[in-house]
């Protein structure tokens, strides 16, 4: 499988689980670097639109992917796990972009509040 990935801190990407809910595809923590990772469709690092401090993941990068099943623990591990196992059903591995996108940038904007330009 070929996939981009779309990295968030953890204090944005809490809010985005939330908010997708199970219009998210797999989700990978890492507790110990407070990030989590979403897999997206190749190609889409290189058209991504910014977001303040999300980072994207393209051809040539390496991720550290948990083992099936993994979902504890300070290392990475799934937070949404494409593997068959208990749950309601099984975890898509890709994400859609625009609502992962859509879902960033209201995080980020509900976190750091709106952005307002200085009067001079």
């Amino acid at each position: 499988m070929v996939w981009d990935a779309v990295q968030a801190p953890a204090h944005l990407g809490d809010r985005v689980l939330a908010s997708l809910g199970d219009a998210s595809g797999a989700v990978v923590r890492d507790y110990y670097r407070h990030r989590l990772y979403w897999f997206v469709p190749p190609g889409t690092a290189a058209s991504w639109r910014p977001v303040p401090y999300v980072e994207t993941y393209g051809r040539g990068t390496w991720i550290e992917i948990p083992p099936a099943g993994l979902r504890r623990g300070l290392g990475p591990h799934w937070v949404r796990d494409p593997a068959p196992g208990p749950g309601p059903g099984p975890v898509p591995l890709l994400t859609g972009v625009e609502a992962l996108h859509e879902a960033l940038t209201v995080a980020y904007a509900t976190a750091n509040g709106p952005r307002v330009k200085e009067r001079r």
